[in-house]
């Protein structure tokens, strides 16, 4: 099961679905990273361990839902990826989680994310507020955002686990209201643990029930779960 830097195992794997159960997970999207050399898992490594979680969820959580994507790692051209099938959409569907390495420049991430959008993908930038050359600059994310680009911002960078400056900018996009999702980002069970809870229960202090419905909302329609409403 050890697919990249996730679960080392079959039983990390169940013991990190059981946490992401028991703290309020009900949709999971387990995305291996795509591009990164050291990190790519085979795809029959990646399928079996995809088809080992979902017949351990439909067991024991069938009310879980257990999808399959990749974290694809942005390089010029990487479009042919995903029209090749190579590197998988989130759930099949037009939504492509990409993230750039720490220190790419500014302007290749958003002329990369353009790139993505005019090959016909709807990318979400994942833990855009880890990102020091957009310096936590909301006319970026604005600019972004108005192209059609969704921003998501990893939970455990609202309580500082990647920093001030990514704290400070998690914070103000969700207080702003402009991120769209809000995930895990899980990768272990200690040091970066399958837990939405905590930041769900920081969204409904300090900003609004509204907005977590909405981020709950956009996380299904991401991943083609629920159509938006005209």
């Amino acid at each position: 099961c050890h697919v990249d830097d996730g679960a080392r195992d079959e039983d990390m794997m169940i013991a990190m679905l059981e946490m992401a159960w028991q703290t309020g997970t009900r949709l999971l999207c387990v995305t291996p990273h795509f591009g990164v050399r050291q990190l790519n898992g085979s795809d029959t490594l990646i399928s079996d361990a995809y088809h080992q979680l979902c017949s351990y969820t439909a067991e024991h959580h069938p009310e879980m839902r257990v999808l399959l994507g990749n974290e694809l790692r942005y390089r010029e051209g990487c479009a042919a990826w995903l029209d090749a099938g190579r590197c998988k959409t989130l759930n099949w569907t037009d939504s492509v989680l990409v993230d750039f390495i720490a220190s790419e420049s500014r302007d290749t991430i958003l002329n990369g994310l353009l790139a993505l959008l005019n090959a016909g993908y709807r990318p979400i930038l994942a833990h855009a507020e880890r990102y020091p050359a957009l310096k936590g600059d909301m006319d970026d994310f604005r600019f972004l955002i108005d192209k059609g680009v969704r921003i998501q911002v990893n939970a455990d960078s609202i309580f500082g686990s990647w920093g001030l400056r990514a704290k400070h900018t998690a914070r103000k996009l969700l207080m702003l209201r402009m991120a769209s999702l809000v995930c895990s980002d899980a990768h272990d069970l200690e040091k970066r643990p399958p837990n939405i809870r905590d930041a769900f229960s920081w969204l409904e202090k300090h900003t609004s029930s509204e907005y977590t419905a909405y981020l709950t909302n956009q996380a299904k329609i991401a991943v083609g779960i629920k159509q938006q409403k005209s």
